[in-house]
């Protein structure tokens, strides 16, 4: 299925596992292990009504719970946050977005049908879109923003097509972003395993950049430039951190596997 097919959260979702609200914390771990999963849905009489995250594990585990015993209606997340398998991809990254979640359970007449997470987003391509959705929800001119960046990220994805060389790819999208008058320059340089990118005078610099969300910072057209590498390559960007403020520009430090 293609990205321009993946217009509802039904296309994104995958399987769901679930297990009961009085199964233990120990028989959780063991299956998530077992399957990798991130998370499980947690059920009652067939009802969705939590869910447990490797995040909510880690948590727990430093509270000193004993894991043996403890239920998972004692430390699941409730209320569940769910969304209908017919929804629009923009509205699963709005409520990703308001709620600070990363998992969502899918429904259909009522039925839980399957789930949905940023990594399955980022997987399908589909981080370009997140990404660009949480960095304008952090801007001054989010409308502006929002619009200026998906008609940019377009662009390129045209441009892009069939190109696997990341300095290429840097260059290009450093030439589109000078055009567009967002950026003086881009480049970028290995080193190690480590890919840099430096942005040189943001348009964004003195009004919205960098972004803060949470503890860290996010440089807008780093994002941008990663996001690009990961779709024309097809391999997964990794961030070794979003945004540094050197002499030289904003550095967004990425590793690609």
């Amino acid at each position: 299925m293609g990205i321009l097919e993946i217009n509802s959260v039904g296309n994104a979702m995958v399987d769901v596992v679930t297990m009961g609200s009085e199964d233990t914390l120990a028989k959780a771990v063991k299956i998530m292990n077992a399957g990798d999963l991130e998370c499980v849905v947690i059920t009652e009489a067939g009802d969705p009504v939590g869910i447990l995250t490797k995040t909510d594990v880690m948590r727990v585990v430093a509270e000193g719970v004993e894991i043996k015993t403890v239920s998972l209606k004692e430390v699941m997340t409730s209320p569940l946050v769910t969304i209908e398998h017919d929804a629009p991809i923009d509205d699963l990254m709005m409520l990703m977005e308001d709620k600070k979640i990363h998992h969502i359970p899918v429904m259909k007449d009522g039925k839980l049908v399957g789930i949905v997470d940023s990594q399955r987003i980022r997987s399908l391509g589909l981080l370009d879109a997140l990404s660009i959705y949480t960095i304008s929800a952090h801007a001054h001119y989010t409308p502006y923003l929002y619009s200026k960046m998906s008609k940019v990220y377009d662009i390129l994805a045209e441009k892009l097509e069939g190109i696997d060389d990341i300095p290429e790819i840097v260059k290009i999208v450093s030439d589109e972003l000078r055009k567009q008058e967002l950026v003086d320059e881009i480049t970028v340089e290995q080193i190690g395993e480590e890919i840099v990118i430096t942005v040189k005078d943001c348009m964004y610099s003195k009004s919205v950049h960098p972004f803060i969300v949470g503890d860290k910072e996010l440089c807008v057209m780093g994002l941008l430039t990663s996001m690009s590498i990961q779709k024309a390559t097809g391999k997964r960007v990794n961030f070794v951190n979003f945004c540094d403020i050197t002499e030289s520009g904003s550095q967004t430090r990425i590793l690609t596997k």
